[in-house]
């Protein structure tokens, strides 16, 4: 993100609720991938970060309690050797992902 918009394809997640308890990547933490993964994201003019500690075998997911109502955010995540995180669905390699969090009730 801090590369001027660097995503070659971003993923859409949906909605989230800032109540509910994460933002799901809807994939799991590999053998040697375990540690603190970073959700990397975009927030007015300035990049914000999100850490987790994972472990293998458990979901990739981030809390959402920090996170602006009614915001479409555009993120990156990074894994804990720095890497990006990337996810391939139908061929298309994603870089990026994009999530709103939104209150069920509104």
């Amino acid at each position: 993100m801090n590369c001027c918009n660097c995503c070659e394809n971003v993923l859409n997640l949906g909605c989230f609720d800032p109540c509910g308890p994460t933002i799901d990547l809807n994939d799991i933490v590999g053998i040697g991938d375990g540690g603190i993964w970073i959700l990397e994201f975009e927030f007015g003019r300035s990049i914000r970060m999100i850490g987790s500690d994972l472990t293998v075998g458990n979901p990739i997911s981030f809390t959402a309690e920090p996170l602006n109502e009614l915001f479409e955010y555009r993120a990156a995540v990074l894994k804990p050797d720095g890497t990006r995180y990337t996810k391939e669905i139908d061929g298309i390699v994603y870089d990026c992902f994009s999530f709103t969090v939104k209150n069920s009730y509104s």
